[in-house]
């Protein structure tokens, strides 16, 4: 049985939601910090962004993965935050990932920028190195294209995969409190090229009603996705349920 990750076709705050599927970033308490920025809108369709400003004395390194941010110290007094923010989660299938410098401080450097990758566990990182006594605050600017937090490939198959979109679809539409279920019988037709059609039915209940549905899926056994996926409504219910 193939795993296969989630391609988003739900809004960013499901997005946000599925990142907690991701490992987190973990330090010992001598060695740094890891939080969760602040978030505010992307002005650039297509195009996440993070403003990183860090204090850094000697050198650190600064990670991103998924919805956090962690900043280890490497020498120098402890690393700290001062106001970081994105536009969103850093997605796994990020292209075009971007570091640069917008103060550069006098003497101060970035190196060793490295892309998200399935090998490093989808984290984009960048070492600072200020030789200067007293520390200095780095402003970063990070950018990549696929603004959609997608789940590295981990934890689902196919069929598990294509319901899990289904579901984030019908609760970004009427709610994170309506409960989907899944009827076990799920028809899987071949699409050649590596894909698969996966379709099935269920039923939602909110607002004290059930609601039958159908889904259909497109999924990519090669490039370990789901393509598409909808949904539609049915019987009685339909105008409790989107």
């Amino acid at each position: 049985m193939k795993k296969i990750v989630i391609a988003g076709a739900v809004a960013l705050a499901c997005a946000a939601g599925a990142a907690v599927a991701q490992e987190k970033l973990r330090f010992q308490p001598n060695e740094g910090i890891v939080f969760t920025p602040r978030y505010q809108a992307a002005t650039t369709v297509g195009q996440g962004h993070c403003l990183l400003r860090v204090w850094v004395d000697d050198r650190a390194t600064v990670y991103i993965r998924g919805d956090q941010i962690g900043v280890r110290t490497l020498s120098g007094k402890m690393a700290r935050d001062e106001g970081s923010y994105c536009s969103g989660p850093l997605p796994a299938n990020a292209e075009n990932f971007r570091i640069s410098s917008s103060n550069q401080p006098g003497g101060g450097r970035i190196l060793d920028i490295d892309s998200p990758t399935r090998g490093n566990g989808y984290t984009g990182s960048v070492t600072i190195d200020d030789p200067r006594n007293g520390g200095q605050t780095y402003v970063l600017d990070v950018t990549w294209n696929g603004d959609r937090y997608v789940p590295p490939v981990a934890s689902m198959d196919e069929e598990e995969a294509c319901q899990a979109t289904v579901r984030d679809q019908i609760r970004a539409r009427n709610g994170a409190r309506v409960d989907v279920d899944f009827r076990p019988n799920v028809r899987r037709e071949e699409m050649g090229s590596g894909r698969e059609r996966i379709r099935g039915g269920g039923w939602a209940q909110g607002r004290g009603e059930s609601t039958r549905f159908g889904y259909e899926c497109v999924v990519d056994d090669r490039r370990n996705r789901v393509i598409s996926a909808n949904y539609q409504v049915s019987g009685q219910g339909v105008d409790n349920i989107r």
